[in-house]
């Protein structure tokens, strides 16, 4: 009988947890993780089958695990995936690809030098909803986009947050939600135009400044869209538009379903939208196992991940240039 695959988890906070309860379900693999804070190793041990625990990542690299999930602040991504591409590990990354377009880059570096397989966590490109938008643009279903707009409400990330990474970061925000970066870039092309306004408002407990943005990019193709990110409003929400001349998308998480408008007088489909979470996370690994084994593609490249951060940063840079010295 064949041995099992061996991945090394790096990181066990919230994210981290997840990904190794899935993979710990699967009898084909053997799960090790690691982490820097006794209190995650033992909840993470205690909601799954755990094989080897360590709490230094360069001893669990030691190891040669065939597989690294990096799942650690920001900040770690760059040292824990070059690390381990460099050890001979295919890498899964949770988004972003990094705090730094630098650390990105080093990254991107990494994975062309040792032709590893590498893939970005954007855990959406997995959800049915968002799936149904990518094949009614690639179908025509609406005809030709002309433009987008998403909202995200993301107080709640603070309130379940296990540590206080945020505060030091200079793009946490947006690092947090370039989910929605990835999706218009997914559907609407690669960026050309960022720019951006930025504040810090409310009377939260939590605070991580600057804790709204608001911004507009512009595509290849011509396309404009606008982007209200905030670390503010309760409940949290996550909606995104997608306009086109023949039609329309409009996605709200929260409801379930993606209201699909075709032609022009304003008829419309409520197409399902939704799944449970662990199984678009399922899904997602799977496909990362697909990627490494050569049967599917890496839905999420190395490249994807370093656009999507240059673009946050020249949000960022935008911002900053009108904010109060």
């Amino acid at each position: 009988m064949a041995s099992k695959r061996t991945v090394l988890v790096v990181g066990c906070g919230s994210i981290g947890q997840r990904h190794a309860r899935l993979i710990g379900e699967r009898e084909d693999l053997s799960l090790w993780i690691c982490d820097t804070v006794e209190e995650n190793l033992v909840a993470t041990q205690e909601a799954t089958r755990v094989e080897k625990v360590f709490t230094d990542y360069e001893v669990g690299l030691g190891e040669k695990p065939d597989m690294v999930w990096v799942c650690t602040p920001n900040r770690m991504h760059a040292p824990v995936a070059i690390d381990a591409l460099h050890a001979g590990a295919d890498v899964f990354c949770e988004k972003p690809l990094a705090d730094t377009v630098e650390a990105a880059q080093a990254i991107a570096d990494a994975v062309e030098q040792t032709g590893k397989t590498f893939m970005l966590g954007y855990s959406l490109r997995w959800n049915p909803g968002y799936q149904f938008i990518g094949s009614a643009i690639q179908s025509g279903k609406i005809g030709t986009p002309i433009g987008g707009r998403v909202r995200l409400h993301g107080y709640h990330s603070l309130e379940c947050a296990r540590t206080n990474y945020r505060a030091s970061e200079r793009a946490a925000l947006l690092l947090d939600y370039s989910h929605e970066i990835d999706a218009l870039r997914w559907f609407l092309g690669d960026v050309v135009e960022a720019q951006a306004f930025a504040t810090t408002m409310g009377n939260r407990e939590k605070i991580i400044e600057p804790n709204i943005v608001a911004g507009i990019l512009r595509f290849a193709g011509g396309q404009v869209a606008t982007l209200q990110i905030d670390y503010v409003q309760r409940p949290d929400a996550r909606e995104i538009d997608i306009f086109a001349d023949d039609g329309m998308l409009h996605y709200n998480t929260n409801d379930g379903f993606v209201r699909c408008y075709t032609g022009q007088t304003g008829d419309f489909e409520d197409v399902p939208g939704s799944l449970p979470r662990d199984d678009y996370y399922r899904n997602e690994i799977q496909s990362f196992f697909d990627a490494v084994d050569g049967t599917g593609p890496a839905v999420v490249t190395v490249q994807d991940g370093l656009e999507v951060v240059k673009t946050v940063f020249a949000l960022v840079e935008s911002y900053e240039k009108s904010m109060p010295a």
